[in-house]
């Protein structure tokens, strides 16, 4: 999908946002991540993003897709008790949709980096169609909190 901001930049300029957005944000992260580490034992590193309704002719019918690595158990749990919950709120949320938890992202980067035991990377899309109003991303945002602090307490770790 064209961005139209980025269509008519160069190499130069690409490099440019490289150097002063995304290295830093990604060393930011990971020093976040391992200060929580240090400091609790583990970490849970949510990513939020938002995915567009269509692609081509393509309808995308969730309205939050749940991104993580079926591999790592606390992960797939975490996952499907926030897919419960987020379903409570009339939502629709699909694990592993609309990217599989595995591709080649930035959770996918920090598993590397960190173990099972220690990192749990969760990345939460959501359809942009819900995204229409302050007030829709305000509900919406309750609704993942809530779901949220549901799922932690169904797995031992919120209070």
């Amino acid at each position: 999908m064209l961005v139209p901001g980025n269509a008519a930049i160069d190499r130069t300029e690409i490099e440019e946002r490289l150097r002063r957005y995304y290295e830093p944000y990604r060393r930011g992260v990971i020093e976040a991540v391992r200060r929580a580490i240090a400091r609790y034992g583990t970490c849970l590193h949510l990513s939020v993003h938002s995915f567009a309704p269509e692609v081509g002719a393509v309808e995308r019918r969730a309205d939050i897709g749940l991104l993580y690595d079926p591999r790592r158990d606390a992960e797939r749990t975490l996952a499907r008790h926030l897919a419960a919950r987020l379903g409570r709120h009339s939502l629709r949320p699909r694990l592993n949709y609309p990217y599989r938890g595995t591709s080649d992202g930035f959770t996918t980067h920090c598993r590397r980096l960190f173990s099972p035991e220690r990192y749990l990377g969760l990345e939460i899309e959501t359809n942009q169609r819900l995204l229409t109003g302050k007030k829709d991303v305000r509900s919406l945002a309750l609704a993942l909190a809530t779901s949220l602090e549901g799922a932690l307490r169904a797995q031992g770790a919120a209070p």
